[in-house]
């Protein structure tokens, strides 16, 4: 140091924070000003801290330019520190150090940085994988530590939130120890099972460097201790905080970055908390911003999982205190789009929502073709157990704060209702087809019950009408759904509808001015409270591949409402002869058009093959002819075609998700019902409710075999069924008038919006 010719002498306090601060103005200083230099004397601490020593040791072992530290003797009769008085004797501890620092001065070449042992080593990696600003970081400084009732919670919380986090978790003091032990078991005052649930959305480590965590680009939120230095750290770094201060002015502080300064969000400015004996602590902040959580099971079907999550979103963003687990139940064949579905939820994250993928049971019933929805609810019905397991997991860590008050369960799903009753918890039906379907059900039941099967199989094989209260129409035979042709499969009906009436209340995907007589039909009987709550819709669409990527860039030069879309769904698929007279019918009609064609399944394959050969189907010489007026694709976002503005019309399967987005998005459907109940909403969209019109509403297809569909659709049927859909007749008009009535119901104040508000009072009143 000849060449300096000023020496300044630092005396810190024996704190992390306030050895750092003091060396950053230090290397400041010197920086700024070539001929200072200066002398760092380090007080030892009057209580074992691993950080500090760690932090002091590192100062021994590198070199700072013009920076030297010199450590203080350790008096052996130095003045014990009183946690009582704290600030007292830590000011009389410090004073006796005066003798030192006028006799004594020892040069040490110092560091700077933090050096110490991140003890969870792979959580920097585990961040280089996440998007960008979506990781939180709870730390709470060196002297930052909870008590076991204190950690449940923020688990709880933290595991309901469903935002990824890294935790750094410090173990509290014992009484006989030092201020701070190691942290290493720390991780035993957890929730059973927690870090397990977890282990896809977060990290619990000990210490870490909290600037290189706060630096890093997925970390996007930090709650703190709001000690000074960790709210300039994250100033700098650009990332939001949520107070939660612990001693000393951290109150004051936190107030100011609050109030004074709006730079932060609340999460409990007054909490405050005896860090020398944080057992003792009795303030506890609950994870009450969810304080009382659903278990959500859909079937699995892509629709079914589709709209539950909708519902789900809908239903945690009217409340802030509901939290949602949906259960996964893997689907008993091969579905890609499932497939997709399910990881693109993997990958994202929905607040206080989170999903369990339950594990697939080796010995589970196989599906029947021929018996389809009775195999099938059988096959749901064998995860049973799996939901029992998990619930009574979730119970068990629930804390006084918080308790499971609901299962919400797809209709195929209401065998888990007998689960929800073991643990005294009540179940809500979440029906994802229409009010005017469920109507039809609990009629054909009473038939069923009335007068016996046989009955009601002759009846759906003639030729004749039936009067079904929630139709103001009689409904021809005809359209009567082929699952209900057989005995095996009114079984299901049998067995499965009952429960439905053990159900607190019925969640339909509608709204009343949509089906009013279909909903009012309901009033007058014994049947569970109804509430109309849709359109519940995922106008994203399911997250995928579209097949053909210039399909939008085309539709953007087409002229308004001139493009007609053909889709059928994601079990919609033809044989070779069906695909071409559906060709010969667009060549002819010569609208614009849209067609995801599917392939039909193989045998040997699964329910549905890939598509990127179902071109091969297509008449010799097609795709050159209708170039410039048409797009044949495999899949694609069905809400995103509906949506653009050179749609005008849609030849659809009919599910009920489908007839909602086409009114959702003001678009007339031609109907091309396929399987199960589409019929019936082909009928009710066409008759009923004139918002379509008929294309071959009385189609129906083996959805297993397509390939032995005797029944084909004309060329002639196709292009007059296309004609009277694109014209701009009465149809045209009432579908936009409900796509207006659609938003309006599920804006503050519409009918839909109100139910939904209903609801949540009723579920939340299971919590008292």
């Amino acid at each position: 140091m000849a060449n300096t010719v000023a020496e300044l002498v630092f005396i810190p306090a024996p704190g992390v924070g306030h050895i750092m601060s003091t060396i950053e103005l230090a290397k400041l200083l010197v920086s700024r000003d070539q001929k200072l230099s200066i002398n760092v004397l380090l007080i030892n601490p009057p209580y074992s801290v691993a950080p500090l020593t760690a932090y002091i040791t590192s100062l021994a072992n590198n070199t700072i330019e013009r920076i030297r530290f010199t450590q203080l003797p350790q008096d052996q009769t130095p003045p014990k520190l009183d946690p009582k008085a704290f600030v007292t004797s830590m000011y009389e501890f410090i004073n006796s150090h005066c003798k030192y620092v006028r006799d004594i001065m020892v040069n040490q070449t110092g560091s700077y940085g933090v050096a110490g042992k991140v003890d969870d080593k792979d959580v920097f990696r585990w961040l280089d994988v996440q998007p960008p600003s979506t990781a939180v970081v709870l730390c709470f400084g060196s002297m930052g530590s909870f008590n076991e009732v204190q950690v449940k919670e923020i688990a709880c919380s933290l595991e309901r939130c469903g935002h990824r986090f890294v935790w750094s978790l410090r173990l509290p003091p014992l009484q006989e120890q030092s201020l701070h032990m190691h942290d290493d078991d720390a991780r035993m005052l957890l929730p059973n099972g927690f870090l397990k649930r977890t282990m896809g959305i977060g990290k619990v480590i000990g210490w870490a460097s909290q600037v290189a965590l706060l630096a890093h680009e997925a970390v996007g939120g930090f709650v703190s201790h709001c000690g000074w230095n960790s709210m300039l750290e994250s100033l700098w770094f650009g990332v939001p905080t949520a107070t939660w201060p612990l001693y000393a002015e951290q109150q004051l502080n936190a107030f100011e970055m609050l109030v004074e300064l709006r730079l932060t969000v609340d999460l409990k400015m007054d909490y405050k908390m005896d860090v020398f004996n944080s057992h003792t602590n009795k303030v506890i902040v609950t994870s009450e911003g969810a304080v009382a959580e659903l278990v959500f099971i859909p079937a699995p079907g892509v629709g079914h999982i589709m709209s539950i999550i909708e519902m789900a979103k809908l239903l945690v963003n009217r409340d802030q205190s509901l939290s949602v687990n949906v259960l996964l139940i893997n689907p008993p064949y091969p579905d890609l789009a499932l497939t997709t579905y399910i990881e693109s939820l993997a990958k994202n994250t929905i607040e206080r929502i989170r999903f369990t993928r339950l594990p697939q049971d080796q010995t589970q019933p196989k599906l029947d073709p021929k018996a389809f929805m009775t195999s099938f609810y059988e096959f749901i019905n064998s995860h049973c157990r799996c939901v029992r397991d998990i619930v009574a997991d979730m119970i068990n860590i629930q804390t006084g704060s918080s308790r499971v008050v609901g299962f919400i369960v797809d209709m195929f799903c209401v065998g888990m209702i007998d689960v929800a009753n073991e643990f005294n918890v009540p179940t809500y039906v979440f029906f994802t087809s229409s009010a005017a379907f469920l109507g039809f059900n609990m009629y054909v039941e009473t038939l069923c019950l009335d007068r016996n099967q046989d009955h009601v199989i002759d009846m759906s094989k003639s030729e004749g009408e039936m009067v079904v209260p929630s139709f103001v129409n009689p409904m021809p035979m005809k359209v009567f759904p082929t699952a209900y042709y057989i005995h095996n499969q009114l079984d299901f009906l049998i067995s499965s509808f009952p429960k439905v009436r053990e159900a607190k209340g019925i969640m339909v995907n509608t709204f009343l001015e949509l089906e009013t007589h279909a909903i009012m039909s309901f009033s007058n009987t014994n049947f569970p409270p109804v509430y109309p709550v849709g359109p519940v819709l995922n106008l994203d669409g399911v997250t995928g591949k579209v097949d053909d990527k210039d399909v939008f860039k085309w539709l953007d030069v087409q002229p308004p409402s001139s493009v007609v879309v053909l889709c059928f769904g994601s079990m919609g698929s033809f044989n070779e002869v069906q695909v071409k007279e559906i060709a010969c019918g667009l060549e002819r009609c010569g609208h614009r058009f849209v067609w995801s064609l599917r392939l039909p399944p193989l045998q040997e394959q699964s329910l549905h093959a890939h598509d990127n050969d179902a071109r091969m189907l297509l008449p010799n010489g097609f795709l050159k002819r209708t170039m410039g007026i048409g797009k044949v694709i495999g899949w694609a976002p069905q809400a995103a075609l509906l949506a653009h503005e050179a749609v005008g019309g849609f030849v659809s399967h009919c599910g009920w998700n489908s007839m909602l987005e086409s009114m959702w998005f003001g678009v007339p459907t031609a109907t091309w019902p396929l399987y199960a109940e589409q019929q019936l909403n082909a009928f009710e969209m066409v008759v009923e409710l004139r918002l379509a019109v008929d294309l071959k509403m009385d189609y129906k297809m083996d959805v297993f075999n397509p390939h032995t569909n005797k029944v084909i659709v004309t060329a002639e049927e196709v292009e007059g069924g296309i004609r009277r859909l694109m014209k701009d007749n009465e149809v045209r008009a009432k579908v936009k008038e409900i796509s207006k009535l659609s938003k309006a119901t599920v804006s503050k104040g519409g009918s839909s919006f109100t139910s939904v508000d209903y609801l949540v009072k009723e579920i939340k009143s299971n919590t008292i």
